[in-house]
């Protein structure tokens, strides 16, 4: 090797084990030790050198959990009717303003391309507002569209947030078609035992708005859009809209994981249960309260909302339907009647409810 970087006018100085080697003026080519080699392998023979694999060790690559819920998230969404969209995490600060998240800490770009790009979303729902508002003065007159895309919080240190947010405008759509998506959504991920409460987002209406809750820690939020922002952005006030924190998602399904259940050997038995309840009473609070009537008691649906017309003032109507089965024989009417007597009498003590007769 000496012999090749000496005929090649390189000189080379050995001194304890190692080789001191100056480069000729002329090769400036050459200014690393890999150069170097390539130097004597080019003048010694490539055809010279023996061929050999490098030896690998064979290990099983770990699966993306993340990756992985959001394929199953994009493929129930697209089985619903969606359509997924992606747009950039920046806006112009005036957004803040027209969506209500002025108490949102913002997050500005030291240098933007544009005043369009000034700011990180801290969410979703303002780019597919924007995405809404361009496809309607299109004249697409129906839309189902969502994103699975990060968002940013202004907290110490900068959080980047993995979410996946929703929009649906549709003639004759409502707040329970939206619950029934997320629900659809919910299971087919694997998270079950949620519940929906009421919320404090500004940017939805205050009579159809919803947080998710997974035990203490809050999914989600689900709702339509609240009136003045449909204004600000020149869309109907018929938005409906979901977003949920992707890590708390994964969280809850890995939490609950999968059970293998039995099918059930004895028929269950339906009943609808409709009530009468004041204004500030929420279906979550009913559903609650239905559930501790405890015994056979398999499964419990809120599935309508009735105001006006023979209503009292400041009431309402909500209807349920629950589903009783027992694990070791078939419940007989009588069975489920005294079950469903106490859980009226419940309700009535617990919340001033009343049966809804007819």
């Amino acid at each position: 090797m000496k012999k090749i970087l000496e005929n090649l006018q390189f000189k080379v100085e050995k001194k304890n084990g190692d080789w001191k080697v100056s480069v000729p003026s002329f090769r400036s080519d050459v200014s690393r030790e890999i150069d170097l080699i390539e130097e004597i392998i080019r003048f010694h023979g490539y055809n010279r050198l023996r061929t050999s694999l490098p030896s690998l060790v064979n290990k099983k690559i770990g699966e993306d959990l993340e990756e992985q819920r959001k394929e199953r998230v994009r493929e129930i969404l697209k089985g619903l009717g969606f359509y997924e969209v992606i747009s950039v995490p920046f806006a112009e600060g005036d957004i803040f303003r027209r969506t209500n998240l002025l108490s949102q800490k913002k997050i500005k770009i030291r240098n933007p391309l544009s005043s369009q790009q000034e700011f990180l979303m801290p969410h979703l729902f303002p780019r597919l507002l924007k995405i809404a508002s361009y496809n309607l003065t299109q004249s697409i007159e129906q839309l189902r569209i969502f994103e699975v895309s990060e968002v940013f919080q202004n907290i110490h240190p900068l959080k980047e947030i993995s979410s996946v947010g929703g929009l649906v405008y549709e003639d004759d759509f409502g707040f329970f078609h939206i619950k029934g998506i997320v629900e659809t959504l919910l299971e087919g991920m694997g998270i079950k035992g949620v519940d929906f409460i009421s919320c404090d987002c500004a940017y939805l209406s205050s009579r159809q708005r919803a947080s998710v809750l997974k035990g203490s820690v809050v999914l989600g939020a689900l709702g339509r859009l609240e009136q003045g922002v449909a204004k600000n952005l020149k869309l109907p006030s018929s938005v409906y809209l979901f977003e949920f924190d992707f890590s708390r998602l994964i969280a809850a399904f890995s939490e609950g994981g999968k059970r293998f259940r039995h099918l059930p050997r004895f028929p269950a038995l339906r009943r609808d249960l409709a009530i009468i309840v004041p204004e500030n009473i929420s279906a979550e609070d009913v559903k609650q309260g239905i559930l501790k009537g405890g015994r056979w008691l398999e499964r419990v649906d809120f599935f309508d909302l009735y105001r006006g017309g023979e209503m009292p003032s400041g009431y309402k109507s909500l209807a349920f339907s629950l589903v009783f089965r027992a694990s070791d024989r078939t419940l007989t009417d009588k069975e489920v009647d005294q079950v469903q007597e106490k859980i009226v009498n419940l309700l009535k003590i617990d919340l001033g409810a009343s049966i809804r007769e007819g």
